[in-house]
């Protein structure tokens, strides 16, 4: 299967591919979608001179030249995703938080096991202004955080944020490169930011496990009992609950099978169990195939 340059087609558009309107259009009508799929192609693809090739392999294809052309945001997610989430532990064990807001900021990424851990990232198209910041108040209820960098930031990161957090680049396997691993830290966490985070049976839960006897329709009241608390009890608690509210979402169960391209979509996208079975029924069929008995 021959690559087009991007530089002929917009990489924005080719980026597209994979937003949810996109893929969930290719969940219901696959050989419209394949079809517009094909033009990111050398046109000889869709006319099966080249040889069979898969929607799979189409998807991997165009994701491949994203990533030499301009790693988007979700590019950086697929890696963290695939490398970090399938690639070191099972699935089923972690809990994944999209865009996570903690305090002012949003987290990109947030992987809960033992431990929360915070990705945030830093395109090629973003710059380090807000990282400071984003960092402060990652720290008050994360004791890790890492940064996903372009190459171009390195530098400068290592010298303007702190020595506790990790940072990360992405390589030309679609891997990570580790320039600085993050070092646990628990000297800004707050309980108060984490309360704020916690839903009503999370901090009820907290004050019963804390021998805590109050009103707990007074906000005043529960807020200065968790203000008075160890922030590192506290965090304990809010990771156990972050843990079991991920792990409680409906996930696809063949996860596994998909390729990196789509893993973010399968995290973050709203879709039905049938959008995603017949999303996975499609992903090995071959694409002239596709477009001639349509979906």
């Amino acid at each position: 299967m021959r690559l087009i340059d991007l530089s002929v087609e917009p990489v924005e558009g080719a980026a597209k591919v994979f937003c949810a309107s996109s893929i969930r259009a290719m969940a219901d009508d696959a050989s419209s979608a394949v079809r517009n799929f094909g033009r990111f192609l050398d046109g000889d693809v869709l006319k099966g001179t080249e040889g069979s090739s898969t929607v799979r392999e189409l998807l991997e294809q165009i994701h491949l030249q994203l990533s030499r052309r301009r790693p988007d945001e979700y590019f950086y997610k697929s890696v963290l995703l695939d490398r970090i989430v399938r690639g070191s532990f099972r699935p089923h064990t972690v809990a994944v938080f999209n865009e996570h807001r903690v305090r002012k900021s949003r987290a990109d990424l947030v992987f809960v096991r033992h431990e929360g851990v915070v990705y945030e990232v830093k395109t090629g198209l973003d710059d380090l202004a807000k990282a400071p910041a984003q960092i402060a108040d990652y720290y008050s209820s994360f004791t890790h955080v890492n940064l996903v960098l372009d190459r171009r930031h390195v530098e400068r990161a290592l010298h303007v944020v702190p020595g506790s957090v990790g940072i990360m680049t992405l390589n030309r396997s679609r891997g990570l490169t580790i320039h600085r691993r993050s070092v646990k830290s628990t000297a800004g966490l707050s309980s108060v930011a984490m309360f704020d985070a916690m839903r009503r049976d999370e901090y009820l839960e907290l004050l019963s496990a804390a021998d805590r006897d109050l009103d707990v329709s007074s906000h005043k009241s529960v807020l200065q009992q968790i203000e008075s608390m160890d922030p590192v009890e506290v965090h304990a608690h809010y990771m156990a609950a972050l843990r079991r509210r991920g792990l409680a979402r409906p996930r696809i169960k063949d996860i596994a099978d998909l390729p990196a391209a789509l893993l973010p979509a399968a995290y973050l996208y709203k879709m039905t169990a049938r959008q995603w079975g017949a999303l996975i029924n499609l992903l090995d069929r071959d694409v002239m195939d596709v477009l001639e008995r349509g979906s």
